[in-house]
């Protein structure tokens, strides 16, 4: 598999074509500071493989933040703080991307102070909130501040930035008919906001490489497709930017497809992808439920992307990558798509997590710390299982009992749901690490 090989992106060379997507956290601070909790997520990341990693979204200005806890790049405070997370990605093995963003009317009253700031009044259905027209000072602020972002960014250490561009969010609003109703020069031409924030981009990247984030469709009526992108294409080639994201749907109206939940069907996003393949001889960059591997032959047999990012699969197994390129497949941790662990702990403030892999944002502890003891673990569901797999890494002999003549206890159900059969893969990727691990598995017991 060719993604498993070196590349280069722009100047950057990369020991692989893996990349991790921004995937929201919720581990920062209310200031929009960075934590332990980041760095210890970040290094278990780094640590699996993955070439280049792209940060969870940080908002440009104070008034860009989707959720409270979301990290911000125009404190004094910024630089040093995100320095911290690249330094750690850098000492594991991984390049580190800073991904730019300003929510627009997707940001968050609780987090920002005031209503949501956006081109015209239409309301986010998300979140209900109907935001206030920015006013054309506001506009130049923004577009100020995110070669600002640019310039700290290069302080800070990163190797690249990623500029969002799309998936409902503020450049995508001011290109989208449906929500720029206004009719000063940022209506009248609706790619004006986008080719100013370029233009700062294009200014102030210096030597880091610059990629740029787009919805190849929004999948709703009347919203932005495939050919949409063009001016954004355009631009990337113009100002020579290295790399295309390709992701789907819109915060506001599709967030289904925006997180790849595993109801959403696959050929529509593939069709949209084609697309935009077609459009524009830049590296592409495909991401959404990438961590299949029918799906990655598909992409590489009928050359859709350059390179594959992986998101939430990361947070279910960070070493998703490095098993890839040992071709040890059958090892992996697949994610199931669900969001009840990642999306939802992000909405609830609890910080991102995963059913099948609470350790993501926690140290590893000692191998040996139930060295020499005998534990029994009575019930094999996912929490028997977990419970046997991890008491085996700590250096224990257990016995897993389970008193009927599976391995899975109420986790067989999830996949029985309609379009939810692909949480079979977490469940039989937990089965299987409990049949290499667990020695002793006593069923009907």
């Amino acid at each position: 598999m060719r993604f498993t090989e070196p590349a280069s992106l722009g100047l950057l060379k990369l020991k692989n074509r893996f990349v991790m997507a921004p995937v929201k956290t919720a581990y920062g601070t209310p200031e929009g500071r960075v934590t332990e909790r980041h760095l210890t997520y970040y290094r278990n990341i780094a640590r699996g493989g993955t070439a280049l990693v792209i940060l969870e979204p940080v908002s440009v200005t104070g008034t860009g933040k989707e959720h409270p806890k979301q990290l911000t790049i125009h404190l004094d405070t910024s630089i040093a703080d995100l320095k911290k997370i690249v330094d750690v990605l850098h000492e594991n093995g991984a390049l580190a991307c800073l991904n730019l963003n300003h929510a627009g009317r997707a940001a968050n009253p609780k987090a920002i102070g005031t209503a949501p700031l956006a081109p015209s009044p239409v309301p986010c259905p998300t979140t209900g909130q109907t935001p206030v027209p920015l006013r054309e000072e506001q506009i130049e602020e923004i577009i100020t501040a995110f070669g600002e972002g640019i310039r700290r960014a290069a302080a800070a250490g990163f190797d690249a930035v990623e500029i969002q561009c799309g998936h409902g969010y503020l450049i995508n609003q001011f290109l989208s008919p449906r929500t720029n109703l206004r009719e000063d020069a940022y209506g009248q031409d609706k790619t004006l906001f986008l080719r100013k924030v370029i233009e700062e981009v294009a200014e102030n990247r210096g030597k880091l490489a610059v990629l740029l984030r787009i919805s190849t469709s929004e999948f709703i009526e009347g919203g932005l497709g495939p050919k949409d992108n063009l001016p954004i294409l355009k631009l990337a080639e113009k100002h020579s930017f290295d790399a295309i994201h390709c992701g789907m749907g819109n915060a506001c109206d599709t967030p289904p497809f925006y997180y790849a939940h595993m109801a959403i069907p696959e050929a529509r996003q593939l069709e949209a992808l084609k697309a935009v393949r077609k459009m524009t001889g830049l590296p592409l960059i495909a991401v959404g439920q990438m961590a299949d591997m029918d799906k990655l032959e598909k992409l590489e047999r009928e050359n859709l992307t350059d390179f594959v990012a992986f998101g939430r699969a990361l947070v279910a197994d960070p070493d998703l990558p490095a098993k890839l390129v040992q071709g040890q497949t059958e090892k992996i941790m697949f994610c199931g798509f669900c969001l009840q662990g990642c999306l939802a702990n992000v909405k609830n403030g609890s910080g991102l997590g995963c059913i099948v892999n609470p350790e993501i944002d926690k140290p590893p502890l000692s191998p040996t710390v139930l060295e020499g003891k005998k534990v029994a673990v009575v019930g094999a569901g996912p929490a028997g299982l977990s419970a046997a797999c991890t008491c085996t890494e700590l250096g224990a002999t257990v016995t897993l009992f389970e008193k009927t003549g599976e391995l899975g206890g109420q986790f067989r159900l999830a996949p029985l749901a309609p379009h939810k059969e692909l949480m079979a893969r977490p469940m039989e990727g937990l089965i299987s690490k409990t049949r290499r691990m667990v020695r002793d598995i006593r069923l009907n017991t």
